[in-house]
Protein backbone atom coordinates (compact mmCIF):
# COMPACT_ATOMS: atom_id res chain seq x y z
CA UNK A 1 0.00 0.00 0.00
CA UNK A 2 2.83 2.45 0.81
CA UNK A 3 4.27 1.48 -2.37
CA UNK A 4 0.90 2.60 -4.31
CA UNK A 5 -0.13 5.75 -2.37
CA UNK A 6 4.04 7.00 -2.85
CA UNK A 7 4.78 5.98 -6.58
CA UNK A 8 0.82 5.44 -7.59
CA UNK A 9 -0.38 3.33 -10.20
CA UNK A 10 2.29 3.36 -13.12
CA UNK A 11 4.34 5.41 -11.33
CA UNK A 12 1.83 8.65 -11.48
CA UNK A 13 1.25 10.58 -8.50
CA UNK A 14 -2.06 9.99 -5.98
CA UNK A 15 -4.13 12.67 -5.47
CA UNK A 16 -5.29 13.53 -1.96
CA UNK A 17 -8.98 12.13 -3.24
CA UNK A 18 -7.26 8.71 -4.20
CA UNK A 19 -5.32 8.23 -1.34
CA UNK A 20 -8.54 8.84 1.24
CA UNK A 21 -10.20 5.96 -1.49
CA UNK A 22 -6.99 3.57 -0.22
CA UNK A 23 -6.67 4.41 3.28
CA UNK A 24 -10.56 4.05 3.37
CA UNK A 25 -10.68 0.37 1.81
CA UNK A 26 -7.84 -0.64 4.19
CA UNK A 27 -9.46 0.71 7.47
CA UNK A 28 -13.28 -0.76 7.27
CA UNK A 29 -15.03 -0.30 10.22
CA UNK A 30 -15.24 -3.60 12.85
CA UNK A 31 -18.93 -2.43 13.48
CA UNK A 32 -21.18 -4.61 12.52
CA UNK A 33 -25.23 -6.04 12.82
CA UNK A 34 -27.12 -9.41 12.19
CA UNK A 35 -29.73 -10.50 12.44
CA UNK A 36 -30.64 -14.30 12.85
CA UNK A 37 -32.35 -17.15 15.26
CA UNK A 38 -30.88 -17.71 18.66
CA UNK A 39 -29.77 -21.17 18.42
CA UNK A 40 -27.38 -22.24 21.87
CA UNK A 41 -26.63 -20.35 25.05
CA UNK A 42 -23.72 -21.21 26.84
CA UNK A 43 -22.99 -21.39 30.39
CA UNK A 44 -20.91 -18.40 31.85
CA UNK A 45 -17.29 -18.81 31.77
CA UNK A 46 -15.27 -16.96 34.48
CA UNK A 47 -11.58 -16.82 33.14
CA UNK A 48 -10.49 -15.80 36.05
CA UNK A 49 -10.81 -13.09 38.54
CA UNK A 50 -11.28 -9.91 36.28
CA UNK A 51 -12.54 -11.61 33.14
CA UNK A 52 -15.60 -13.43 32.10
CA UNK A 53 -17.14 -14.87 29.15
CA UNK A 54 -20.61 -16.03 27.92
CA UNK A 55 -20.90 -17.33 24.25
CA UNK A 56 -24.25 -17.67 22.46
CA UNK A 57 -24.47 -19.06 18.55
CA UNK A 58 -26.94 -17.35 15.81
CA UNK A 59 -28.34 -19.35 13.15
CA UNK A 60 -28.09 -17.29 9.74
CA UNK A 61 -30.33 -18.31 6.95
CA UNK A 62 -29.75 -15.78 4.16
CA UNK A 63 -29.75 -19.31 2.61
CA UNK A 64 -32.39 -21.72 3.72
CA UNK A 65 -30.17 -24.43 2.26
CA UNK A 66 -27.28 -23.99 4.03
CA UNK A 67 -27.94 -21.93 6.99
CA UNK A 68 -24.60 -20.65 8.93
CA UNK A 69 -24.05 -21.26 12.36
CA UNK A 70 -21.97 -18.07 14.06
CA UNK A 71 -20.52 -17.69 17.91
CA UNK A 72 -20.84 -14.46 19.36
CA UNK A 73 -19.31 -13.55 22.87
CA UNK A 74 -20.40 -11.46 25.58
CA UNK A 75 -17.77 -10.05 28.01
CA UNK A 76 -17.33 -8.61 31.68
CA UNK A 77 -20.89 -6.84 32.52
CA UNK A 78 -22.30 -7.32 29.22
CA UNK A 79 -22.68 -11.38 29.75
CA UNK A 80 -26.32 -10.95 31.12
CA UNK A 81 -27.85 -9.65 27.96
CA UNK A 82 -28.87 -13.03 26.49
CA UNK A 83 -30.21 -13.51 29.31
CA UNK A 84 -33.97 -12.35 28.24
CA UNK A 85 -34.02 -14.35 25.21
CA UNK A 86 -35.29 -17.92 24.54
CA UNK A 87 -34.06 -20.18 21.81
CA UNK A 88 -35.78 -19.48 18.79
CA UNK A 89 -36.22 -15.71 19.25
CA UNK A 90 -35.27 -13.87 16.25
CA UNK A 91 -32.66 -11.72 17.27
CA UNK A 92 -30.68 -8.75 15.96
CA UNK A 93 -27.00 -8.40 16.99
CA UNK A 94 -24.70 -5.80 17.09
CA UNK A 95 -21.08 -6.69 17.54
CA UNK A 96 -17.37 -5.83 16.76
CA UNK A 97 -14.86 -8.47 14.91
CA UNK A 98 -11.83 -8.57 16.82
CA UNK A 99 -8.30 -10.06 15.98
CA UNK A 100 -5.72 -11.43 18.13
CA UNK A 101 -2.22 -12.52 17.88
CA UNK A 102 -1.12 -15.06 20.83
CA UNK A 103 2.67 -16.31 20.97
CA UNK A 104 2.91 -19.38 22.62
CA UNK A 105 5.83 -20.89 24.29
CA UNK A 106 7.08 -22.76 22.23
CA UNK A 107 7.10 -20.22 19.61
CA UNK A 108 4.69 -20.74 17.41
CA UNK A 109 2.06 -17.90 16.40
CA UNK A 110 -1.13 -17.77 16.37
CA UNK A 111 -4.19 -15.76 15.46
CA UNK A 112 -7.70 -15.93 16.65
CA UNK A 113 -10.75 -13.74 15.51
CA UNK A 114 -13.88 -12.95 18.24
CA UNK A 115 -17.17 -11.19 17.75
CA UNK A 116 -17.84 -9.31 20.80
CA UNK A 117 -21.58 -8.45 20.96
CA UNK A 118 -22.32 -5.13 22.74
CA UNK A 119 -26.55 -5.29 22.15
CA UNK A 120 -29.26 -7.64 21.54
CA UNK A 121 -32.29 -6.91 20.01
CA UNK A 122 -35.37 -7.92 19.11
CA UNK A 123 -35.48 -6.83 14.92
CA UNK A 124 -37.88 -4.08 13.57
CA UNK A 125 -39.32 -3.61 10.12
CA UNK A 126 -37.83 -0.29 9.17
CA UNK A 127 -40.40 -0.30 6.85
CA UNK A 128 -43.45 -1.60 8.51
CA UNK A 129 -44.26 -5.47 9.34
CA UNK A 130 -45.54 -7.60 6.30
CA UNK A 131 -49.06 -7.33 8.20
CA UNK A 132 -49.32 -3.53 7.75
CA UNK A 133 -48.60 -3.58 3.57
CA UNK A 134 -50.83 -6.74 3.45
CA UNK A 135 -53.55 -4.67 5.36
CA UNK A 136 -52.60 -1.46 3.41
CA UNK A 137 -53.30 -3.00 0.27
CA UNK A 138 -56.77 -4.75 1.25
CA UNK A 139 -57.83 -1.40 2.01
CA UNK A 140 -57.18 0.05 -1.50
CA UNK A 141 -54.05 2.14 -0.28
CA UNK A 142 -50.92 0.90 -2.96
CA UNK A 143 -47.69 3.09 -2.57
CA UNK A 144 -47.69 4.28 -6.44
CA UNK A 145 -44.61 5.09 -8.33
CA UNK A 146 -44.75 9.00 -8.22
CA UNK A 147 -43.85 9.17 -12.12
Amino acid sequence: VAKLIQGGAGGQAVSNMDFKAIKDSFSASPLSNIKGQLAVIFDLKKINERFQKRDFVLEIAENPDYPQYVTFQLTGDRCGLIDSFNIGSELKVSFNLKGNKWESPDGSTKFFNSLDAWKIEIPTNEYGSANDNQQAAENGQRDEIPF
